[in-house]
């Protein structure tokens, strides 16, 4: 498998556990088809939406509208 670089982004304010998931999905499935590159994002946004930080972006956003930025456990 080859390895795959990601330029760095400052995502402080952002979910490090969402974040995790989606450069691992990334790495995996830029190496892949189309097809196959589908179902490895299908399959992280299933891990995203298990995250406590899905749920406390989502009423975060539901509550206070986009602007506000949610306080993520990480988790």
């Amino acid at each position: 498998m080859k390895d795959v670089t990601i330029p760095a982004a400052d995502i402080g304010h952002r979910s490090l556990a969402i974040d995790a998931i989606l450069v691992d999905v990334m790495k995996r499935g830029l190496q892949k088809p189309l097809s196959e590159g589908l179902r490895i994002e299908a399959d992280g946004f299933g891990r995203c939406y298990e995250t406590v930080d899905m749920n406390v972006g989502m009423t975060n956003f539901i509550q206070n509208g986009p602007r506000v930025p949610a306080v993520f456990l990480h988790e």
